[in-house]
């Protein structure tokens, strides 16, 4: 099975080619890690736009309680 790169979610120009709605539905699960990394991420695409370039660092630089999902180690395609 295919692993994903690291860099391509690292990238804020990638992050914005996935349907922002899906995007949103899939950050939400980390809500509460993004905000100890202080990035807010909106409830709905009418809340605020989403900082992809904060959102791409937090992805570029795991700290030691990142949830085990978004270690890249344990990335596969889908």
């Amino acid at each position: 099975m295919a692993t994903f790169t690291l860099r391509r979610f690292s990238r804020p120009a990638t992050l914005r080619q996935i349907d922002p709605a899906r995007l949103l539905a899939f950050l939400e699960q980390f809500r509460r890690y993004f905000l100890q990394r202080g990035v807010h991420i909106p409830r709905s695409l009418s809340e605020g736009d989403l900082d992809y370039d904060a959102v791409a660092s937090v992805f570029l630089s795991p700290s030691t309680n990142t949830p085990t999902i978004m270690d890249p180690e344990n990335w596969t395609a889908w």
